[in-house]
């Protein structure tokens, strides 16, 4: 295993660098506490967006790992990496993250060299292959495996877990870990939070293989993180235009949530985070009799509703026939879903890319009884209607009015429904296309046809208290597969396991 860096890329290890790190290290152990490094007169300094800081992110760090059935160039990778970090506003990736005060602050390196590189990229070479051990879509939905059975596989011990890996030391924000076996290779990127959503890693991926094939003209223009476009965001619309406004839980109903939380891990103390795939037979099979329940109930012209509302319909539903909760029991559905669309023509014009956070939550808010009972294309339509509902700019902006009031008074998220409600949480991520992008560029040798990832899967590092009943749609693979990664109480997944057995047509 080695270390490369963006310019220059020589893996011998800097002795000055080595002797700074220990110093530290010796410092923060006679101290008992972590040591900042010195500030660098030289580096520019950019506060974070109010959008990027809150609590919540800084929790929570994120591996997404791409499998690919080839031997992928490691240099190669290495190499457009290297040139995409000295491009415009792309610098950020190689950002210092440090703590003045309460607040955070990029540092950003007026160069980027061995010592202080723009990412790093750590990698690992196996004689093993993998041919029969990646996960494989079947005829039916299944559980695959854990994703600590995967992480196993391309794990490597000095990545970053939590955010002091960050502010505690000279670490870039961009972390990649490269293994590569006889038969295929996997590519871990691992950030923070506070870099970036989803959507902006998607982008990420886009500039990264626009190099890989020698294009810089489709490196995208990134938005210069000095300015905080979305700090306004909220300032239009008061909180009370929101749609759910009414339903905010007070604060009996949020004792009682930690209550039942407490309860919950008391006695469950074990949790579990599985794929799960959906095949692509199974869904159209689902998607057309939703699309046929929905003409019966609303005539001729039903509403529309797409492949990704009928898996969400579904899987919600799979969550509640485990869970077995009341009737009358509130369900509330937390799908999140990417601003920047929305926000075009006001906060976020082109064509400059904002890498940030810019995202925003529908809320669908239900009955165990209609989860369970009613047709599953009604409660497709529902989702659906609460995404076109609160996919909008005024709502967009009222709901981040309404979160900015929440932390102001109570400094906590927002959160709705009542205190016995089960809750559901769901980022999807398959507008990001990450089953599409192209790493042909770094085949070994001559670029050959294209090179895209044959599985995907994701971890999440959360230091706040891990919620159950949260995961993500990882996206259609190529074949037309969909993946679900998600994080459940443990006992829960043989139940589910039978319960998706029994929902198969015969």
């Amino acid at each position: 295993m080695h270390m490369r860096v963006s310019q220059p890329r020589d893996s011998s290890p800097n002795l000055q660098s080595e002797v700074t790190e220990s110093i530290r290290g010796a410092m923060q152990k006679f101290l008992g506490k972590p040591v900042t490094p010195p500030v660098v007169p030289t580096d520019e300094v950019v506060a974070l967006r109010q959008g990027d800081s809150s609590s919540p992110l800084r929790e929570n760090m994120f591996n997404l790992t791409l499998w690919f059935d080839d031997v992928l160039d490691v240099d190669k990778l290495s190499s457009a990496l290297g040139r995409l970090v000295e491009i415009g506003n792309w610098r950020i990736l190689g950002a210092r993250l440090r703590a003045n005060g309460g607040a955070l602050e990029h540092h950003i390196p007026a160069r980027y060299d061995e010592k202080r590189p723009g990412f790093t990229l750590t990698s690992a070479s196996y004689a093993a292959t993998l041919a029969k051990t990646l996960p494989q879509a079947s005829y039916h939905p299944r559980v695959v495996c854990t994703a600590q059975q995967l992480d196993q596989l391309v794990q490597h011990a000095a990545r970053p877990t939590k955010i002091d890996d960050w502010l505690y030391t000279d670490r870039p924000q961009l972390c990649l870990h490269v293994a590569t076996f006889a038969d295929a290779t996997a590519i871990t990127i691992t950030w923070p939070h506070t870099m970036s959503d989803l959507s902006g890693i998607g982008v990420f991926l886009e500039a990264w293989t626009a190099i890989l094939r020698g294009d810089e003209t489709a490196v995208p223009e990134l938005r210069p993180a000095s300015e905080d476009p979305l700090a306004t965001l909220g300032s239009r619309v008061p909180p009370q235009q929101f749609v759910h406004f009414h339903r905010q839980v007070k604060i009996p109903g949020l004792l009682r949530l930690a209550f039942r939380s407490t309860i919950e891990r008391l006695f469950f103390p074990r949790e579990e985070h599985r794929l799960v795939c959906v095949p692509h037979g199974f869904l159209a099979q689902l998607h057309a009799k939703a699309q046929e329940e929905l003409h019966d109930i609303d005539g001729p012209a039903p509403g529309f509703v797409s492949e990704s509302d009928v898996l969400l319909a579904w899987w919600v539903r799979a969550i509640c026939a485990v869970l077995n909760p009341r009737p009358s029991q509130t369900i509330l559905l937390v799908n999140i879903f990417d601003t920047r669309p929305i926000l075009r023509e006001t906060h976020l014009p082109p064509p400059s890319f904002y890498l940030g956070n810019a995202i925003a939550n529908s809320y669908t808010l239900t009955t165990a009884r209609r989860v369970l009972q009613d047709p599953l294309g009604r409660v497709a339509a529902e989702i659906r209607q609460a995404l076109n509902q609160q996919r909008t700019l005024e709502q967009v902006e009222a709901q981040a009015a309404l979160e900015k009031l929440t932390w102001e008074r109570s400094n906590h998220p927002t959160y709705l429904g009542d205190g016995g409600m089960l809750f559901q949480v769901c980022a999807n991520w398959g507008k990001a296309r990450l089953y599409d992008m192209d790493f042909a560029g770094a085949m070994q040798g001559n670029p050959g046809p294209k090179k895209k990832p044959s599985f995907v899967h994701t971890t999440r590092y959360t230091h706040c208290s891990s919620w159950r009943n949260i995961g993500v749609v990882l996206g259609r693979d190529t074949g037309g597969n969909w993946w679900i990664s998600w994080n459940l109480r443990a006992q829960l997944w043989p139940k589910l396991e039978r319960w998706m057995e029994e929902s198969v047509p015969t």
